[in-house]
Parts: structure tokens; sequence; C-alpha cells
């Protein structure tokens, strides 16, 4: 195995060779091989995601719903836990992931699976874990709801992508962590932007390296390229979605660019509200036309389900 450290020399005399134009989609495809190749990865959370793509067929049994499910002890026994809380409940306990699934609904088992794939990432319980736990739920939460409020996109799909987008966050972190410390020091600054700030110390971005680790993971290529294009997004909202991205990818993209600003004027996500924050200006806005009134009400949304949470 290639160790990370090789790895990051090698992409960085790369990324900094005089002779080379840097160019961030040739540096995307050295990045798959380089996080192929890496140790101690984060847990892959493919089974979630693979039962959520069968929940959208209308003719799939729970009989057969429960099957996949059963593959994944954790979320299995998780499920069943929840059938048999007070809410639940019914007369008698509920020992099968089958009956769990026909009691909870189907609402109740997407939430419980999709926030499965938060705990499957291998987060501990270090200060900055912690943050990005919150900021992942947060962002997946607020996307959730700019999809039902809009209709540009699934509203599960937006989930999961809002959850993913930092994914590359996960790897840094987990590589270097006093590095990873510094950098979020530095955007805090006022005016700094994070991506430079990323190329600059990691000689990659965060978006370059979640993409990479997505298309390894194998995920749908739209989750794919919405991890890569969401914090890009204002260099593309000028041009024709059409001539440059899927519509798909474009408002999904969207969609999590303007998820991530409601969490920032909210402080979800381990940062202070940043109530100053012209959400009507953001590129996703734009691109999805939200008027102030829809920003406001997907405000109050997100603030009232993160309460509950």
């Amino acid at each position: 195995m290639l160790c990370f450290e090789l790895a990051y020399q090698q992409i960085s005399c790369k990324a900094k060779s005089p002779a080379l134009t840097f160019n961030r989609l040739q540096m995307y495809t050295e990045l798959k091989t380089i996080v192929s190749e890496m140790e101690d990865l984060p847990k892959e959370p493919m089974v979630a995601a693979q039962i959520l793509q069968r929940l959208e067929n209308p003719a799939l049994s729970a009989k057969a719903l429960s099957k996949a499910i059963n593959s994944d002890p954790t979320l299995a026994a998780r499920i069943i836990k929840t059938a048999n809380s007070t809410v639940y409940r019914k007369k008698d306990k509920t020992t099968t992931v089958e009956k769990a699934i026909v009691q909870l609904g189907e609402q109740k088992l997407r939430d419980l699976i999709l926030d499965n794939c938060l705990k499957s990432l291998q987060l501990s319980e270090t200060t900055a874990d912690r943050k990005m736990h919150t900021d992942a739920h947060g962002c997946a939460m607020a996307a959730r709801i700019v999809a039902r409020l809009t209709e540009a996109a699934d509203p599960d799909q937006a989930f999961l992508a809002g959850m993913l987008r930092h994914i590359g966050k996960l790897v840094m972190l987990k590589r270097d962590p006093e590095m990873y410390q510094r950098i979020q020091e530095l955007i805090a600054e006022p005016e700094t932007n994070e991506i430079d700030v990323e190329l600059g110390m990691f000689a990659f971005s965060h978006d370059l390296v979640g993409a990479a680790l997505l298309e390894y993971w194998h995920f749908a290529p739209v989750l794919v390229q919405t991890t890569l294009h969401h914090h890009d997004f204002s260099r593309i909202q000028d041009f024709d979605p059409n001539h440059y991205l899927d519509p798909h990818i474009y408002n999904l993209s969207a969609t999590v660019n303007i998820a991530e600003g409601l969490c920032k004027y909210l402080g979800i996500g381990g940062t202070k509200a940043q109530e100053v924050l012209e959400l009507q200006f953001l590129p996703g806005a734009i691109v999805l036309s939200l008027s102030e009134g829809q920003i406001a009400q997907a405000l109050d949304q997100l603030g009232a389900e993160w309460a509950r949470r």
C-alpha cells in the first residue's frame, strides 16, 4: 500500500511544480488513484445507500428489504430497538427487522438509515470529530428541507449529498490532525478562502478528496459530482447547466450550496451564527430562485428540526 506521506509528497511536488499548470480535473484524477491506495479510510457506508435505492422501488416487499438491512447487523439492531421504543412499540415486542419495518413506516425507516450513514464514518469523541458530525448532520437536514421546499432535488438524495459533502475533510483530519486544526484556524479569519488554504497546506482540497473517495466507494455519479462542485458553485452559476453539468447534478449542487449557508446562518456545525450572511445572494439561492420568504421558511424549519434532533 502507498502510505499517505508518500502520496502527499508526490501530489505536492506535482501541484507546486512550475512546469505543471494547475488543473482541478487532473488533480482529481490523480487523487482517485491515491485515495484508492490509502490505508485506514473511513468505513464505506454503502449498505445504507443501497437500501435507500431499494426503497425507491414501490414493489419492494418488507421481506426483501429486511434481508438487505440484515446484512448490516448494527443497522438491523438499531431499527428493532427503535421499533420497541415507547413511541413505536405496540402490544407485543418486535423481534424481527421485517416486523420493525412495518411498525416504523417508510419515513422513519429512511431517517434511521440515513443517520446510520453518519454513525458509520468512524467519528470519535474528539472536538474536531464532534464538530464534523454536527456539520454533516445539520447540512443533511438543511438540504432535505430545501429539496422539499423547492422540489429541485430528491429529498433523501439531498440529505445524503449534504451529509457527505465534507467527507474529504474527514480523510484530512484522520491523516494529519494538527495540520487540519491549523487550517480551521486560518479559515476562521475574515475573507479567507477555504479551498485556497487547503491547497496551500495540503496541496489538495476537501472537495477533491471527497469526490475521489466517493467514486472509489462506487457512489452514484450525481453524489460524486455534487461533492466536487458544492463549493465552486459560484464559478458555474452563470453557465447554462445543460452545457456544463447534468441539470440533476446542477440542482443538487445548488441545494447543498444553500443548505450549507442556512447552517452557517444559524450556527449549526460548530461555528458561530453568521446572521449577517445574505443568503438570498448565495449561488444556490440564485439558481433555485429562492425568495426571502422561502429562505425564512427554510430557516424556521431547520431551527425547529435541529432543536428536536
